[in-house]
């Protein structure tokens, strides 16, 4: 590893998990439904553990072992007198899912815990159980990588990936089942800690910036300790509609930029820096993106483009199915006829809306157009959103597996000739990413409970009740204005539905004009894949809500309550059975 001189008390670091679940790990097959559980870590001092190898797992260990559910075990977590910070975050769908959690150890509190279950097996988890980040001088680690085994938590009989199984009678113990039973010597899932700041010391992070050139080029540049002689030379990555990350080319640090010909017209691209370290791994830069092409004039007409706010700002929606290779393509636009500064997109069938898109008109607050997206898909996308009258140009890129949407409240400067053309988003306070990335949806009450419903097997719609797959599931949702007081008690108001965009699937809601949709919210047929239905809701506002389900045919009712600040939608795909 490669560590720096700070031997300061304090030190603040970026955690990314990223999920390497494919057939090189488990080459018998990977799971349709392959996930892993939201992460849960602690950053601790050396006078506690939450497991180790060869010991007996807690129940609340054993909770996510085998559920997946990792409310108890962060409740112990928060509760121990030697745990310095606590974080939980839900990496989202898929095998090779990614997120990233930011947090801050201390010299009474270098350890960090980590667990995640593998989804679905009957105990199987990967993790790291007190890792330092200080080296054996007693210095902050600039930058560490962690391959992550599967372990057996010696709880649960089965040797496939599938839930209840009988229990292991007696407990056995937590145990590597590297290259044993499905499990080859390949890595599960890999945690990687980047050093961000030690007791005010920047460490290795930088501005990192892109920028389309003529029509099939892009300039990279970066500022920072991204440029400094001593960092070498540094590979410039990229991931695309048609490419994982794949290196570009290498430029010397010092150079501060880099320009890459010979890309694809048109196409979004995410870029990041890559150095190796002392220790032999790899530092990461942010991500940045952009939209390959000199476009200008007016927006463009035709299904794959969206033009809002009269005209003045065009958007595009470039998107990818990473579970079937060769999938992806544009989104097909949905203008929206009570709103002018509204869209919507599809990607498989006009039935099935996959994303909202707004750009409000944020000038007599900071000056600024503002951009808000909301999802209700979990597949890779790009959005562009250009300015047509000054030029400028964003594209928010949206990783595989995540269903937070984003605001960008600095996005097109008003009165301003043309903006930065590449960019990533500028994330107010409060909105989703880095630190405030929630995707799964777990309901509030008390799961799989046939309550009382009106409809008796049918959902009648009302203007504010979406009814939505041939009328059997009910949606209404209740929000709290944070500009209105509640003597009464009741924390929210009612939202209304729009009825001229409802389709088969798919329904929206407004909350305190019909021209600014907030929520978007869907229900699927997913009897076949695990015989269930499916939800998925993706907000376009970052006020606190709650939404609720009904499946009026069996009566079971679920809750599911969006936080104020978060923009943030949810999944639920095992909540509502036939």
């Amino acid at each position: 590893m490669d560590a720096q001189s700070s031997t300061g008390g304090s030190a603040r670091y970026r955690l990314t998990f990223e999920g390497a679940w494919t057939l090189a790990a488990t080459p018998g097959g990977v799971h349709r439904n392959a996930h892993f559980s939201p992460l849960v870590g602690a950053v601790h001092s050396d006078q506690v553990s939450f497991w180790r190898p060869g010991g007996t797992a807690s129940a609340e260990l054993e909770r996510v072992a085998e559920l997946g559910i990792q409310d108890r075990l962060a409740a112990l977590m928060r509760r121990s007198p030697h745990v310095h910070t606590v974080f939980e975050r839900d990496p989202g769908r898929g095998g090779t899912a990614r997120t990233t959690i930011e947090f801050e150890a201390t010299r009474d509190d270098p350890l960090v815990t980590v667990v995640t279950m593998i989804a679905p097996s009957p105990d199987w988890f990967v993790g790291v159980s007190g890792l330092s980040l200080l080296d054996g001088q007693g210095r902050w680690s600039t930058s560490r990588s962690v391959d992550l085994f599967p372990y057996d938590a010696g709880t649960e009989e089965g040797g496939g990936f599938s839930l209840d199984n009988p229990a292991t009678v007696p407990r056995g113990t937590i145990t590597s089942i590297r290259g044993m039973g499905p499990f080859t010597d390949a890595p599960m899932a890999r945690l990687t800690f980047q050093l961000l700041e030690a007791d005010g010391a920047a460490g290795f992070e930088g501005d990192v910036a892109a920028e389309p050139a003529g029509d099939d080029a892009v300039v990279v540049s970066w500022t920072g300790e991204w440029a400094e002689p001593e960092r070498g030379v540094l590979d410039i990555e990229a991931r695309g509609q048609k490419i994982g990350w794949t290196l570009l080319r290498a430029a010397d640090a010092s150079a501060g930029m880099a320009r890459i010909d010979g890309l694809d017209v048109g196409a979004p691209y995410t870029l990041r820096l890559r150095a190796d370290t002392a220790g032999g791994g790899a530092a990461y830069s942010e991500e940045v993106s952009a939209t390959i092409g000199d476009v200008r004039g007016a927006c463009r007409t035709g299904e794959n483009f969206l033009c809002v706010r009269e005209g003045r700002f065009e958007v595009q929606v470039h998107w990818k199915n990473n579970a079937v290779t060769g999938n992806y393509g544009s989104g097909r636009s949905v203008p929206v006829e009570v709103s002018d500064e509204s869209g919507l997109f599809w990607f498989f069938n006009e039935a099935n809306i996959e994303l909202v898109v707004k750009v409000l008109d944020g000038g007599g607050i900071n000056g600024n157009y503002w951009v808000f997206y909301g999802a209700l898909s979990d597949v890779e996308y790009w959005i562009t959103v250009r300015e047509t009258a000054g030029g400028g140009r964003r594209t928010y890129h949206n990783p595989q597996g995540r269903i937070c949407g984003q605001n960008d409240t600095a996005a097109f400067p008003q009165g301003a000739a043309a903006g930065v053309v590449a960019s990533r988003a500028k994330r107010a306070p409060g909105s989703p990413g880095i630190d405030l990335l929630r995707i799964g949806a777990e309901p509030l009450g008390e799961a799989r409970i046939a309550r009382p419903v009106h409809g008796d097997g049918h959902c009648e719609p009302g203007p504010h009740r979406l009814c939505v797959l041939e009328n059997r599931f009910a949606l209404e949702v209740r929000f709290v204005d944070p500009n209105a007081s509640y003597p009464e008690g009741d924390p929210g108001k009612a939202a209304t539905v729009l009825p001229s965009l409802t389709t088969e699937e798919t329904g929206f809601f407004w909350f305190f004009n019909e021209a600014n949709i907030e929520l978007a919210a869907k229900v699927l047929d997913g009897r076949k894949q695990n015989g269930r239905f499916w939800l998925l809701y993706g907000g376009v506002s970052d006020v606190e809500y709650t939404l609720t389900v009904t499946d009026t045919v069996t009566g079971l009712q679920e809750s599911y309550r969006n936080e104020q600040g978060s923009i943030c939608g949810g999944v639920d795909t095992d909540a509502f059975s036939p």
